[in-house]
């Protein structure tokens, strides 16, 4: 990857630690409730309108912690070409080991039909702990 990257939900910054020396972003633009983001923001009661549309958007664990992850999505995907989203997995019902600050489930099946309200194009991996949903 070679372009410039949205990360919503940056923590810190551990993303550009993970990419290679040549696929450094042109540019980066990290959103966070926490320094170090470059724009200290909370996602359930606050959006902001980055300067530019990115190449990538990037959500990584982000989308449990929200009240309204939809209308959160509804509202950045027009700043990013492309998204990878990561969301938490498990089967387990919600008061039996999710993390207490979770406040939504994102299952792969249930909420494709939900991306799919929101993307065009909307495609998921799925491994034991996690889902990736690729969206454009």
């Amino acid at each position: 990857f070679r372009g410039s990257i949205l990360d919503l939900g940056c923590g810190d910054k551990d993303v550009l630690r993970y990419l290679r020396p040549k696929q450094q972003p042109t540019e980066y633009l990290g959103l966070d409730r926490v320094p170090p983001a470059d724009i200290i923001i909370d996602f359930n009661t606050q959006t902001y309108a980055p300067p530019k549309v990115y190449d990538l958007g990037l959500v990584l664990g982000v989308l449990e912690y929200l009240e309204d992850p939809w209308n959160f999505l509804e509202h950045y995907k027009q700043y990013a070409n492309r998204w990878i989203i990561l969301t938490s997995y498990s089967q387990r019902k919600p008061n039996k080991g999710l993390k207490v600050t979770w406040k939504q489930r994102i299952l792969p099946m249930e909420d494709t039909e939900n991306f799919q309200k929101v993307f065009k194009n909307v495609s998921q991996t799925i491994n034991k702990s996690s889902i990736i949903w690729s969206c454009s």
